[in-house]
């Protein structure tokens, strides 16, 4: 490589980790959690603010979709498997809130997502989304129209 592309290539590192100190300190600040679900494989990949959300921690969490439903309330589990399946089957946003029980509270959180599908056959592979804490219980599903 020449001098100006490692120049380059060190003010593309600087902005890419500039960025990253800013989206974890938002999502932190915000008490915000990123997951991201490749469907065909089923691993579901949490950030660390996911975790604190649902109140465990990264090594007993098995990385797929069974796991996260487990860490729903049991009443709830239903309507957020309903709200998750709706989106992946109509093609559309996901929006759902529900009841997680941690070992010392009972909290609601709220998770919107939006469905990749495969361009050749329109079947969805990835599902990635967001969790946010709300406080009091409303119990919301549905489909969001996507665009």
């Amino acid at each position: 490589m020449t001098l100006a592309e490692n120049e380059r290539l060190a003010q593309i590192e600087e902005i890419l980790a500039h960025r990253e100190s800013a989206r974890s300190l938002a999502l932190e600040g915000n008490g915000i959690g990123l997951w991201d679900w490749e469907i065909d494989s089923n691993t579901l990949w949490w950030d660390e603010n996911m975790f604190n959300l649902f109140g465990n921690h990264e090594h007993s969490f098995k990385g797929n979709y069974q796991a996260f439903l487990e860490r729903v309330h049991p009443d709830d589990q239903p309507r957020v498997d309903a709200a998750v399946q709706d989106a992946l089957t109509r093609k559309t946003h996901f929006f759902v809130s529900f009841r997680v029980a941690t070992s010392t509270v009972t909290h609601t959180v709220i998770s919107r997502g939006a469905v990749h599908f495969d361009k050749k056959t329109s079947e969805p592979v990835r599902m990635a989304g967001i969790c946010i804490q709300q406080e009091g219980f409303i119990p919301l599903s549905g489909a969001i129209p996507a665009g």
